[in-house]
């Protein structure tokens, strides 16, 4: 997203600046601040502007000033981050108490979102706050962003809001299907989780196919990654497309992955087709369809 000026009928939302330094310094260490976001221990105005250039320097991160039209007193700001753990940006607001339940936060967040509807590069917005963070829940509901599921981030539990529930259910289902797979101890039965009872696994070869039930496509895998040949194990997800129709949807997924087999290093990629059914109990699986274009072993590592 640009970053520009945006206004609203009361407000000035202006892209962050070193100047803002003195009201950064006392926003980050307000009460409300300091209490549901964390404390930046920073001290000084010198402080404020390293946290500033830090956010200017860093590609994922946007923030807004929120400056009052009439008096231009800065009253808070809203972010957009591109946080490592979410799949799309996540949304934030911080306003000092004294400008509290006057809409402030309301009408500065709306205005972005509205901004992002209209950007086709941003059709889905996340937003997280802690569990007893009241007010914050209250706006996100107001904003019209639904709760999806509870995630846990250097040790806190947060509440994740998106602004498209379907698509950020979908998301991180097929993220934690391509996470599961790894070489460390886990109850491998819970793989199930991921697919409806009779879903169906297919592996498509040149001239062949290798059709499986979720027990039969696991079993193989499962003694890859726990008897020693397949180590340091990864796969994620590169590419990403979904439609989704009611409770049916299909995501095309291009994939890459990585590892030692037998000591030497092992690289493949290719694409899955996932279908997916919208069931009591969320998405699930019902077909995976994937095709390795590229595996290969190369000099031992």
């Amino acid at each position: 997203m640009i970053k520009q000026v945006y206004t609203s009928e009361r407000l000035i939302l202006n892209p962050i600046h070193i100047s803002d330094a003195p009201f950064i310094l006392r926003l980050v260490n307000s009460p409300g601040w300091i209490e549901f976001i964390g404390d930046r221990k920073i001290s000084d105005t010198a402080g404020a502007i390293k946290y500033i250039e830090n956010i200017e320097n860093n590609s994922e991160s946007f923030f807004w000033v929120v400056f009052d039209k009439a008096s231009h007193q800065p009253l808070g700001v809203v972010s957009l981050i591109q946080r490592t753990y979410l799949p799309y940006p996540d949304i934030g607001f911080a306003f000092l108490a004294e400008f509290g339940k006057q809409g402030y936060a309301f009408e500065a967040a709306s205005c972005i979102l509205e901004k992002l509807a209209a950007n086709s590069e941003h059709t889905t917005i996340l937003a997280s706050t802690l569990t007893n963070n009241t007010n914050s829940k209250r706006l996100l509901e107001r904003l019209g962003l639904v709760y999806v599921q509870n995630i846990l981030v250097e040790g806190e539990d947060l509440m994740l809001y998106t602004t498209d529930k379907d698509q950020t259910e979908i998301d991180l289902l097929i993220e934690a299907y391509y996470a599961f797979f790894k070489n460390t101890t886990q109850e491998w039965e819970m793989i199930q989780r991921f697919f409806t009872v009779k879903a169906t696994i297919t592996k498509v070869t040149e001239g062949n196919m290798e059709q499986l039930d979720v027990a039969g496509f696991l079993l193989p895998r499962k003694k890859l990654l726990t008897n020693g040949t397949l180590t340091d194990f990864s796969e994620v997800e590169i590419k990403r497309h979904t439609q989704i129709e009611g409770r049916i949807a299909h995501r095309l997924s291009g994939y890459r992955k990585n590892g030692l087999w037998d000591g030497k290093l092992y690289a493949g990629s290719g694409t899955k087709s996932f279908q997916l059914i919208k069931t009591t109990h969320g998405w699930k699986i019902h077909s995976l369809i994937w095709n390795d274009t590229v595996l290969n072993t190369v000099v031992e590592a």
